[in-house]
């Protein structure tokens, strides 16, 4: 079987669309703990983020269990016209004041290892890389893996 980084990231696409982006409204606004944001420009949309609070599995067993309810950074994206501009950081910085004041203890995102430019912001905003993780076949290459991130909100 052979794999290509187009079909991995079509199938990512169409699974997108066919999980939690099929309902924003239901799967992210409509609950207290969890959220969707837009940015604009100029009355256009320049970008997205979201905080998901499913359970964080996929932290490594060598590290201790994270304290409290922790929360999931998902859909980052910047459209290329509007990236510079700090809306990424504006973003990050609303999602974390939204997860403290709802008592989040901490972040944990995913990110595709490809994403170096990404990786910079995380780490500028006080993320930590913890691992990376394989993604599919090994028969795929090292872009396809995915960084897992995460960020303590609330020390205890």
């Amino acid at each position: 079987v052979v794999f290509s980084y187009d079909r991995f990231m079509n199938w990512y696409c169409w699974y997108s669309l066919t999980s939690d982006l099929k309902s924003i409204q239901d799967h992210y606004i409509s609950r207290s703990d969890a959220n969707f944001w837009v940015a604009t420009v100029g009355g256009v949309i320049a970008g997205c983020l979201a905080l998901d609070t499913t359970p964080y599995k996929i932290r490594p067993s060598s590290l201790p269990p994270p304290a409290g309810k922790w929360g999931e950074l998902r859909r980052m994206s910047v459209y290329p016209q509007f990236r510079r501009l700090g809306l990424a950081s504006k973003l990050t910085e609303r999602l974390e004041e939204f997860a403290r004041d709802r008592g989040i203890a901490g972040i944990w995102l995913t990110s595709a290892y490809s994403l170096r430019p990404a990786h910079q912001l995380y780490e500028k905003l006080g993320y930590t890389r913890i691992r990376v993780l394989p993604v599919g076949p090994l028969l795929l290459r090292p872009s396809f893996n995915a960084c897992l991130y995460e960020k303590e909100l609330l020390k205890s």
